[in-house]
């Protein structure tokens, strides 16, 4: 093509403004024509597109870059390579715009995120230039850029299914990043220790090295610390000791024998017994234990440590009689204990029933479980040992007991009761036992009904009696008397009164104390005490009392009159008289609508129209507070601590803080009677219908409750014997339900061990028994448990008469006073 022929064509596709429609299309026919003097490869053509022409070149010398340097791409022609690098010319996109660019230099400023792919093409290029451009930039990058490349490099490292190991050639991508002095993003970061801990390369672990730079997540970041690390004592601190101790067991791997040499390096007293405790948990970390001879500092630990990693000559070196082993058994968890028995029936030779047992076996058998127990017994029954079976059969629970009784054979033990107790054993269901067991816990209630005793008149008041199963009732008529709840009957009457007498308390000892009370409130009243028959004025007082309570447990008592009085009575019977106002009340407008105490520090509750904590003698107020409301009933869940319900039926936990009581958890429920059940940080409420509520005493949540009452009769009083074995609630009908509060462990004493009961537990089961929708076969089991714990307690109890073993005449029975 001549000159003057390349110039017109040029000259006419340059006609036109870019922007407008014949300047587009003419920019496309312009682009097209170039292409073709391109592929003629018309020196004169290109000299005219680059503007190396004497003219400057053609106006649309940028498009003519672009043209040129597509064709450089496409075909590789040095001559169009110079002019390139000649005119800055760059491709307008692909491939083609990075080559061009790292060609320039410019590869970094040009790369988009989404073209990384490119990588791979461009550090393979022909030419040199652009691959050593390629490659630094890559090294060198920084943000999406970066994280793109990442992605693809990290791909040799990706956990695969047949998971084999990393290939010997790295792609060109992967080689250059893994010299990159920048570590890689935290995803990639975590990939490329997980592919290590995997399959160990030598290449991965330079460049995870060199970067010193651990994984941001568990599990890798523990091993890649272990590494990493160079101060071995630091690596084996409580942060970082398991991820040592587990990389320990690498046996296989280049990281094992890392962490083995950082342990060794660390030792210390510490680190030993620490290794020592894994090594029971991990048998890998034995054999570096085994070799190093290293083993716990503690005898007792020692000997176990030894039994359970096989290393028997050292134990029997140790511990020829078994005593130490019989120590640690002792001490030890449910789960030692199983692998001990495991490792003891391998060694042989063991005395195992003295190791499971000790020497003292009443102490050991409520930490055994049944497993431990059933061996125990076949072991003994194998001996021959038939006397010993017996006693464990006797200390075990009954349920597991039962089925042991097959390991007797013609064996029956000597005495008369024993024998009655085996025959009854032996002939009860195994399963039976069981089954009773789990139906008695599902289906057992918390307060079992007892008895109802019917009274002729309206009982104002109820009072236990602490140290036997009486009952002191106040009656309307003028009249108080004590009943014995064994019996069911009236065993003491007293008609010294002269008014209505609206409160008792019985002292123990026999004796009570006794309040009248009227509706005039400026006719005397008396406090009596009655005893053996006879009775004795402790304190005239010129107007009715309103409270009377159990102060001490060694039977001094307080009351609170309509006078605006507390009246402390001491043991002896001698009375003080304390004024209200030296509580900081108001007597000539206020007086003591109830009174309560803490028996085990004295400290009284004064209810008026605002609530006062004293102290026993009544001289000082160490709290106040009415929890927003006016207080009718109380009682002490501690020495600093209430639980107090309004008239209304609203309930709250008050707490001291300083000298204020305040407030804290609410219930709601009318209240008619309010007691703490001893020793158990809870309250028992009993609402006007007679409906009992057992609350938590420090969030009120209720933990069980009564079916709702079926009577018309208004609730009088509510009261729990001393120790909270009973609950009697008194109704203006004239007449008082017993309830049985001992029963509330039930669920737990059934599958007890028998070595741990105690007497009173046998009252439980008494009373347990007297339920009227008691089960058949629950009554059975029950009947086994009781007559063990009677034969088991034969010598140490007078079955019936002390009030921990009492079972309440059960049914309905007249009482009149």
């Amino acid at each position: 093509m001549s000159e003057r022929r390349a110039r017109r064509w040029l000259r006419v596709s340059a006609r036109g403004n870019a922007t407008s429609w014949w300047g587009f299309r003419a920019r496309g026919a312009w682009r097209r024509l170039s292409g073709a003097v391109l592929l003629e490869g018309d020196p004169q053509a290109v000299a005219l597109l680059s503007g190396t022409a004497r003219d400057g070149g053609h106006p649309r010398r940028k498009d003519a870059g672009e043209v040129i340097a597509e064709r450089w791409h496409a075909t590789g022609d040095p001559e169009l390579r110079q002019v390139v690098l000649d005119t800055g010319a760059l491709a307008p996109e692909g491939l083609a715009r990075l080559r061009t660019a790292a060609l320039h230099g410019r590869l970094a400023d040009l790369w988009p995120a989404e073209q990384a792919n490119a990588a791979h093409d461009l550090l393979l290029d022909p030419d040199p230039v652009v691959r050593d451009s390629a490659e630094a930039t890559c090294a060198a990058a920084t943000g999406q850029v970066a994280r793109a490349l990442w992605r693809i490099a990290s791909r040799p490292f990706e956990r695969p299914r047949a998971d084999p190991p990393v290939p010997a050639d790295l792609p060109p991508l992967t080689s250059v990043l893994l010299r990159s002095p920048a570590p890689p993003p935290a995803g990639v970061l975590t990939a490329l220790w997980a592919s290590w801990l995997r399959s160990p390369d030598e290449r991965l672990l330079t460049a995870l090295s060199a970067w010193q730079a651990p994984a941001p997540r568990e599990p890798e970041r523990g091993a890649s610390l272990v590494v990493l690390e160079p101060d071995a004592s630091r690596l084996a601190g409580a942060a970082t000791r398991d991820a040592l101790f587990r990389a320990a067991t690498r046996t296989r791997h280049p990281l094992g024998d890392m962490a083995r040499r950082k342990i060794l390096a660390a030792l210390s007293p510490e680190l030993v017994e620490a290794l020592c405790d894994a090594a029971l948990s991990d048998l890998a970390l034995v054999p570096l234990c085994v070799e190093k001879r290293l083993a716990p500092k503690d005898p007792v630990r020692r000997v176990v440590f030894f039994l359970l990693t096989g290393q028997l000559d050292q134990y029997r070196g140790m511990d020829p009689d078994g005593r130490l082993l019989e120590l640690a058994y002792a001490s030890a968890d449910r789960e030692t204990r199983t692998l001990l028995q495991r490792a003891m029936r391998a060694t042989g030779g063991l005395d195992l029933v003295r190791v499971l047992v000790g020497r003292d076996r009443r102490t050991r058998i409520p930490e055994m479980d049944e497993a431990e127990l059933t061996y125990l017994a076949r072991q003994l029954a194998a001996r021959g040992e038939w006397p010993q079976l017996w006693s464990t059969v006797q200390d075990v629970a009954p349920s597991i007991g039962l089925g042991l009784m097959g390991l007797f054979g013609d064996w029956v033990p000597r005495d008369e009761d024993g024998r009655r107790v085996f025959e009854m054993m032996r002939r009860a269901d195994p399963e039976s036992g069981r089954r009773s067991v789990r139906g008695l816990t599902d289906w057992w209630p918390a307060i079992s009904h007892s008895s109802r005793i019917q009274f002729h008149g309206r009982v104002n008041d109820v009072s236990f009696a602490p140290d036997a199963p009486l009952l002191a009732i106040a009656g309307t008529h003028q009249v108080a008397g004590v009943v014995d709840l064994t019996q069911g009957r009236l065993i003491e009457r007293y008609d010294c009164f002269n008014s209505s007498v609206g409160y008792v308390v019985h002292t123990g000892g026999g004796s009570f104390v006794a309040g009248e009370r009227t509706n005039n409130g400026q006719a005397p009243c008396r406090l009596v005490r009655c005893a053996g028959g006879g009775n004795k004025v402790l304190h005239r007082e010129p107007g009715p009392l309103t409270a009377l309570t159990l102060r001490t447990t060694d039977g001094a008592f307080a009351a609170g009159t309509r006078k605006g009085r507390i009246l402390l009575g001491a043991p002896d019977g001698t009375v003080e008289v304390v004024p209200l106002q030296k509580l900081g009340l108001h007597p000539w407008r206020d007086w003591p609508r109830a009174v309560t105490a803490h028996l085990e520090s004295g400290r009284l509750a004064v209810l008026a129209r605002e609530l006062a904590v004293t102290d026993g003698t009544a001289g000082e107020v160490l709290a106040r507070g009415d929890g927003g409301m006016i207080i009718g009933r109380a009682v002490f869940t501690g020495p600093d601590s209430l639980v107090v319900a309004s008239k209304r039926g609203t309930v709250q936990q008050l707490g001291r803080d300083g000298r204020r009581l305040v407030p804290g958890a609410v219930n709601a429920g009318m209240v008619r009677g309010l007691e703490a059940l001893p020793g158990r940080d809870e309250v028992v409420l009993v609402d006007e219908r007679g409906q009992i509520l057992v609350l938590d005493a420090r969030s009120l949540e209720q933990q069980w409750t009564s079916e709702p009452g079926k009577t018309w009769a208004s609730v009088t009083s509510a009261h729990l014997s001393p120790k909270g074995e009973f609950l009697a609630i008194g109704y203006d009908e004239g007449y008082t339900d017993l309830y049985d509060l001992r029963t509330w462990t039930l669920p737990s004493l059934i599958s007890r061990p028998l070595v741990a009961c105690v007497p009173a537990d046998l009252g439980v089961v008494a009373g347990a028994r007297t339920a009227r929708d008691l089960p058949a076969q629950a009554r059975e089991y029950l009947g086994i448990l009781h007559d063990l714990l009677e034969y088991r307690f034969r010598f140490d109890i007078e079955i019936g008469r002390t009030g921990d073993l009492a079972a309440l005449s059960a049914g309905e029975y007249d009482i009149s006073l």
